[in-house]
């Protein structure tokens, strides 16, 4: 065996390793056949900020907060009348 097929068998059994589930021979084979890198990417734009990140209700909790709109005068008297 030459030292290409030997080259080549080991490069072919690395890729049957990667494709049976070996992350580590993935990020390889990425790394040295794909010239991909293992260092993260610095983003040319700056970062957005500034969002209003709210939590989406569920139809559940959707229908909870209607019926507290309906009733929230109503209940607010009832507290009142409570807290005395």
């Amino acid at each position: 065996m030459t030292k290409e097929e030997k080259k080549d068998a080991v490069l072919e059994k690395q890729f049957i390793m990667a494709m049976e589930g070996s992350v580590e021979m993935l990020k390889w084979l990425g790394i040295n056949l794909c010239q991909q890198s293992n260092q993260p990417t610095t983003p040319q734009d700056e970062l957005p900020n500034g969002f209003d990140i709210r939590r989406i209700p569920n139809e559940y909790e959707q229908a909870v907060a209607d019926e507290y709109e309906e009733y929230r005068d109503e209940f607010l008297e009832w507290k009142e009348g409570r807290d005395d």
